[in-house]
């Protein structure tokens, strides 16, 4: 049993693998994460054992809760394997150095400096820097850090290294793995490690790759070895369905999926836009759970101002094209899909209170008898995450404390996933099925999943999840063992793990039992198909998708830059671009954009816009604290909205009070950011409390006050932030090299350098319209 070598393994004291695994070496500082993290402590002993195989060689270390603490120590690992071996040598042809690719720049390099083995910082031996423009001489003593998207663009300085750890935790970075492992020059790199959750690319057969998959069993195992048996060791997380009761709801759901599904397959996967614009109102529409109307009105009142039914209307007028079968398919199927979105917008819009509501209260009614335990309810999107926080806070004053004590949050996917890659687990209600894009999260969970489910929504999610299971059983059956032999890890070379199986779900109901197999599944080539959620696509894309093909409103634009690169876009999706002549930052649609014009790109998320990047950085630095103040002003903000119906009604409420205009409340309850921080809240702290008061949601003027201090706090930040973005690029723009702009910026250890690394600025030189 592999097991029995990492026994073996943690006996040999004398060599840096076995010190790793018994905790001898005492990483002192953040970067090398929990001291009991026993799955980290063998992470570190695997790459060092795979620096020493031939080159090339690969090794993934999968992790259901994947977090930056292991991917530091992977690093740590192999940089005193590298000091071990270069000690009585000090240079060595061949490849030198240690690249590691990551979203956290400015704090892994923190981490790494604050590091000591004894009295020693690590940073008096290793050089610890960023990978910019400017390759440093090779080294075996460099440490570099860089961006995934940075990372992507190459460069023969890629080709010198000895080692890269990709750090895929980061929702972002996981994205991009498929293009990182695929990148000509990382490929040439001998050691490639890989630490990510669960995610298909990994999967992929490729000479010289090894999965290590840390599964619950397997990690049990060796927590019950390394940590002491006060530390509870990993187990199985129940998964519960609790289902929603409406038969014709569900039936028209369910029609829909069932057409969607064979369109895409039809597609491979492609197909026209309006197919993916079909299934993100699908999805949007069967995952409610705060009343349909309540939804309509925050979504009217965001940046964008499309409501479900705007986007029904604009799927209904446009026409998908296709060729050879999907083409008929859609000319006998179309309508019926456009119809059974509209029957099932029409039942919710007559409910009042969606099914999953009654059905999520039921839910939480299985945490009654513990009050203390972190829960985190997940929504489909953010505008419906504060709108659901601010009704249950309604519901009863035991969830009321619950959101305003932050010992129960309620937050959209995308943020949820964010979450979990710093570490931040918490027993979990789903409103609605996870998209493909974040199925990794349901897989090995170590702490209770629930989630509220249609009937047939539950059967489909059920086979989906078995199938993704299905898929990583190989990795389970003997793997282990295969690994432990490759690496020559010592110990018996024979046996093999038993094969898991993922645990029974559960299912509450009330009303209607789960569906007839033979009516509900789909498929079985169908289970593979990619469905997609309302956080997978972009709001300003969903928009674009639909209108597109319509000469008023749409159209694509070719951009091309002095360099000769191209951008082709559509021209009603958004930009960041920079004009040296006014210095001034914009967010513009893409058809504004001028000859002349510096376009600013996120190296990994090209139209991403720059300043919800840095708010999103910000926030992981933010205290946590300040953090709760946000949220619950948040929930605040949208229970005032809803108990009024417009924010002209609440400042009709207040407006012989405050000292503002009209014009200025309309700010504080929209959905924009800027960088002058006005759309937060009240400047004076007298407005505040006056619409703090008003959402009775604060016990008093000084329960209120501690939130206007965190509120200004946030302020503050955002205009330096701001004004430190503004200076990088205005560097960049006159010019200078990426270098230099960063540190005449002065923006060195802030939020602003780490989106800096991020960041490409390309010059305008020709702006196409295609009709």
């Amino acid at each position: 049993m592999w097991i029995d070598a990492f026994k073996t393994l943690r006996a040999k004291s004398l060599t840096l693998e076995g010190r790793l695994l018994n905790g001898s070496i005492a990483f002192r500082g953040s970067a090398a994460g929990d001291g009991n993290d026993a799955t980290a402590r063998g992470d570190a002993a695997l790459a060092v054992m795979a620096s020493r195989l031939p080159p090339p060689a690969e090794l993934a270390l999968v992790h259901p809760e994947a977090t930056p603490a292991k991917a530091r120590q992977a690093v740590l690992a192999l940089a005193f394997e590298e000091l071990a071996k270069y000690q009585s040598r000090a240079y060595e042809s061949g490849p030198a150095g240690l690249l590691f690719i990551t979203q956290q720049i400015v704090d892994a390099r923190k981490h790494f400096a604050a590091v000591r083995v004894g009295s020693t910082p690590i940073a008096e031996v290793f050089r610890i820097l960023s990978l910019t423009g400017a390759a440093p001489a090779r080294h075996w003593k460099n440490l570099l850090v860089a961006n995934p998207g940075r990372a992507l663009l190459g460069g023969p300085h890629l080709r010198t290294l000895r080692m890269v750890v990709i750090d895929a935790s980061h929702p972002r970075t996981l994205q991009h793995l498929p293009n990182l492992l695929a990148q000509p020059d990382l490929a040439q790199v001998p050691l490639r490690i890989v630490v990510a959750p669960p995610h298909e690319a990994l999967l992929t057969k490729v000479p010289g790759r090894m999965v290590w998959l840390w599964d619950t069993p397997t990690s049990a195992q060796l927590h019950g070895l390394l940590t002491p048996t006060a530390i509870p060791k990993p187990a199985w997380g129940s998964r519960t369905y609790w289902l929603a009761a409406k038969p014709d709801l569900d039936e028209k759901f369910a029609d829909a999926e069932k057409l969607l599904t064979e369109a895409t397959r039809l597609g491979a996967g492609g197909g026209p836009p309006e197919i993916l614009e079909g299934w993100a109102i699908l999805t949007a529409l069967r995952g409610l759970c705060v009343p349909l109307e309540q939804a309509e009105h925050a979504a009217r009142n965001s940046r964008h101002g499309l409501r479900l039914r705007d986007r029904l209307g604009l799927l209904k007028r446009s026409q998908p094209t296709a060729g050879g079968e999907l083409r008929h398919f859609l000319a006998m199927h179309w309508a019926g899909v456009l119809a059974a979105l509209d029957e099932a917008y029409a039942l919710l819009a007559s409910e009042g209170v969606p099914p999953k509501l009654s059905s999520l209260i039921d839910a939480l009614d299985e945490f009654d008898g513990r009050p203390d335990l972190p829960l985190r309810i997940v929504t489909g999107g953010e505008d419906e995450a504060l709108l659901l926080a601010s009704r249950l806070a309604d519901i009863d004053d035991r969830l009321r404390r619950a959101v305003d004590e932050g010992t129960m949050e309620v937050v959209h996917q995308r943020e949820e996933a964010r979450r979990v890659a710093e570490g931040r687990v918490r027993a979990t209600i789903l409103t609605g099925a996870r998209g493909s894009r974040l199925r990794y999260l349901d897989l090995f969970t170590t702490l209770d999943v629930n989630v509220v489910a249609y009937p047939s929504e539950a059967v489909r999610d059920r086979q989906r999840l078995e199938r993704y299971y299905q898929r990583w059983q190989p990795m389970a059956d003997g793997t282990h063992q295969r690994i432990v032999t490759m690496l020559k890890l010592g110990g018996p070379a024979w046996g093999s793990d038993a094969a898991w199986r993922p645990p029974a779900v559960n299912v509450h109901t009330t009303a209607a039992p789960l569906p007839a197999a033979g009516a509900a599944e789909l498929p079985e080539a169908s289970l593979d198909i990619t469905w997609v959620s309302p956080e997978d696509v972009p709001a300003e894309e969903r928009v674009a998708m639909i209108t597109a093909g319509d000469s008023a409103q749409g159209g694509l634009v070719v951009i091309e830059d002095v360099d000769g690169g191209k951008l082709t876009l559509r021209s009603n999706m958004s930009v960041d671009i920079y004009r040296r002549e006014t210095e001034k930052l914009l967010r513009v649609s893409v058809g504004s954009v001028l000859a002349g014009d510096y376009l600013v790109l996120l190296l990994d998320d090209e139209c991403e816009s720059l300043f919800e990047r840095l708010c999103e950085v910000a926030q992981q630095r933010r205290p946590a604290l300040n953090t709760l103040h946000l949220e619950r002003w948040n929930v605040a903000k949208s229970r005032l909205h809803r108990q009024f119906g417009t924010r002209q009604a609440i400042y009709d409420r207040l407006k012989d009070r405050l000292s503002v205009s009209y014009a200025a409340l309309k700010d504080w309850f929209g959905a924009d950011r800027d960088d002058d921080g006005e759309c937060i809240g009240p400047r004076e702290e007298a407005d505040f409390l006056l619409v703090a008061l008003l959402s009775g949601i604060y016990r008093d003027e000084a329960d209120a006050h501690t939130t206007f201090r965190s509120i200004h706090a946030e302020r503050v930040n955002r205009r330096q932030l701001g004004r430190q973005m503004r200076g990088a690029i205005k560097n960049l723009a006159k010019g200078h090299t990426f270098d230099l702009a960063m540190r005449t910026a002065e923006a060195l250890n802030s939020e602003a350098e780490e989106v800096m690394h991020a960041l490409e600025l390309r010059v305008v030189a020709k702006v196409t319209r295609v009709p």
